[in-house]
């Protein structure tokens, strides 16, 4: 097996390296690069959680099937409930960052008409495409939050162009205002 350093093969993207080199347990085998573990000691790893938690190896694999037997199901679900599925996206990064908060898809529904249909920045009508944005970019783990309070809808663009920038240099450039519930937040 060819050798090859982990960040060699990293910026050539591959998943795995090779240094010739024994792993702790002994192995010599080719090591992930996402978490530098042996490919035998990771094998041995999920074997032996498969077999302490059958039950959860069981569900998964039944969800697992039945979300590929319903694909047209979970397709027409989305397309269907487009704010329950932003709200559980926006909860979910909100949980990994550690941010706290929550807000629903009636919260979204009703920003959308407190908004009018409209983008907060550009006011284009985006009844039918619209993103939402975090006031407060939760990125700023100290000030943000997942609360209905630091949501605002915008259109693509405008969220694209917002990115993680601070809402008062941005509130400012496009002539808004912000809450006051903002501006204690940022205290």
């Amino acid at each position: 097996m060819e050798i090859i350093g982990r960040e060699a093969a990293k910026a050539a993207g591959l998943t795995r390296y090779f240094t010739g080199k024994t792993c702790k347990h002994g192995h010599i085998r080719p090591r992930r690069v996402d978490s530098y573990t042996c490919i035998q000691c990771q094998n041995r790893q999920s074997r032996e959680w498969k077999h302490k938690n059958t039950d959860k190896q069981k569900e998964l694999i039944r969800k697992k099937n039945w979300q590929q037997n319903n694909r047209d199901k979970i397709k027409k679900y989305r397309q269907n409930n487009p704010g329950k599925i932003k709200a559980f996206n926006h909860v979910r990064r909100a949980r990994k960052l550690q941010v706290g908060g929550r807000h629903t898809a009636e919260d979204i529904a009703n920003l959308l008409r407190n908004q009018d249909g409209l983008c907060v920045c550009c006011k284009t009508d985006i009844r039918e495409n619209y993103t939402v944005d975090h006031i407060i970019p939760i990125s700023d783990t100290t000030h943000s939050s997942n609360d209905p309070w630091n949501l605002q809808l915008l259109c693509g663009s405008c969220n694209s162009s917002k990115q993680d920038e601070d809402p008062r240099t941005w509130a400012a450039r496009h002539g808004l205002t912000l809450s006051v519930d903002v501006f204690a937040a940022l205290a």
